[in-house]
């Protein structure tokens, strides 16, 4: 496990973590997407009110079938990172008409920053 920390380094390399999370929601590239996280992340939400979660795979194959184009708005609202461990609030307007508050939870191994988790609301 690598444990070394550099603030700025850091959370530069989580922002661009993010920035795939963020381009290919607009793209809608599912597998690009996928990326940008663990094989073995999950997420959990609702959808109205409807539960959606589980393996991240199903937000890989919903972002395929719904990219957002030009008229979403990705924007990171907050990072918050404790060694290895990071927490990122993304809003997200306009994403097929949807408009969502994510949790995205980051872990750093072996020098890289991936999503482990994401849990969203979605706003009505």
């Amino acid at each position: 496990m690598t444990t070394s920390f550099n603030r700025v380094t850091d959370y530069d390399a989580i922002i661009s973590t993010i920035e795939i999370y963020q381009q290919t929601a607009i793209s809608g590239d599912g597998a690009k997407m996928k990326t940008a996280f663990y094989d073995d992340a999950i997420m959990h939400g609702y959808i109205g009110p409807d539960f959606v979660g589980g393996p991240i795979q199903v937000l890989f194959d919903w972002a395929n079938d719904n990219a957002g184009g030009e008229n979403i708005k990705v924007r990171i609202a907050n990072v918050d990172i404790v060694g290895t461990a990071a927490l990122v609030r993304v809003e997200t307007e306009n994403w097929v008409g949807l408009n969502f508050t994510d949790f995205l939870s980051l872990l750093k191994t072996d020098g890289e920053w991936k999503i482990s988790s994401k849990v969203y609301h979605t706003h009505e």
